[in-house]
């Protein structure tokens, strides 16, 4: 981990030691954060901010673009290419945490980029406060878990369900309460919480599928199935069940592809 330049070049004597010690501490041991702003186990790299791209994507100054994980902000180029909801407030409360030539602290995951060759990375203020958890307790994102990067997700969680609770940000809004199956043709293709029975379970090609309602298939493909082990998924056939994830059109109906059991919950 680099910590400065100049701790790494000067002669490491009396008060400059001392000096740059603190400033190694202040990234290598988390605990200043509370346990609320999920700090970080480690940090990997440090790296400083050129500019905010939308409320969960950074541009850094060697070039590179950081996406951050563990969350999902509204999309600033939605249908007709106009802005989501609160997409806007995202991306300025990250532009004022985030502003040029700031320094912030970055901790990988298993996957350390995607296909659009993002760095992908847990982000966190010199504080220890995870960039993403105030992000979620702000009601300005909603998690996303992408396996296999799945550290921090029960802390995130827990950020989302008390902006949830207080009706903060997006939580406010009836695109983000639970909608029944039935009425998934009137809200339209995105991400919703859809509620409905399980009416079928289905096998096709090594991928598992939950029919909810006759009206949603639900897609597990082969390649999550791990991620399920411990479910047992044909025992949720006649429960109602909460869905979450991004449906669209597809043949035949309305299909959401679920990766992790966080975006499955049991309902009876």
């Amino acid at each position: 981990m680099q910590i400065t330049t100049f701790c790494e070049r000067a002669p490491i004597t009396g008060a400059l030691f001392v000096w740059c010690a603190v400033v190694a501490g202040l990234w290598q041991q988390p605990v200043m954060a509370q346990d609320g702003q999920c700090p970080p186990a480690r940090v990997d790299e440090r790296v400083v901010v050129d500019y905010v791209v939308d409320g969960d994507t950074v541009a850094l100054k060697d070039g590179r673009r950081v996406r951050l994980i563990g969350l999902d902000t509204p999309e600033l180029h939605g249908a007709d290419d106009r802005p989501q909801p609160y997409a806007r407030e995202a991306r300025q409360q990250l532009k004022q945490w985030l502003k040029p030539d700031k320094r912030i602290g970055l901790q990988y995951d298993t996957e350390r980029h995607d296909k659009y060759q993002r760095v992908l990375a847990h982000a966190y203020l010199s504080t220890g406060d995870s960039i993403t958890a105030r992000m979620l307790e702000q009601g300005l994102a909603v998690t996303l878990v992408v396996p296999p990067n799945l550290w921090g997700h029960d802390c995130y969680s827990r950020r989302e369900e008390a902006a949830r609770q207080a009706r903060r940000g997006v939580w406010q809004l009836a695109a983000y309460q639970p909608l029944p199956v039935a009425m998934l043709a009137k809200a339209g293709e995105g991400f919703h919480l859809l509620t409905g029975k399980v009416v079928d379970i289905q096998s096709h090609e090594n991928d598992q599928w939950l029919v909810v309602e006759d009206t949603l298939r639900v897609q597990i493909k082969a390649e999550d199935l791990p991620n399920f082990a411990g479910m047992d998924l044909p025992a949720l056939h006649g429960h109602r069940v909460q869905v979450r994830g991004w449906a669209h059109r597809a043949p035949g109906g309305w299909q959401v592809r679920l990766r992790h059991p966080a975006g499955l919950q049991l309902l009876e």
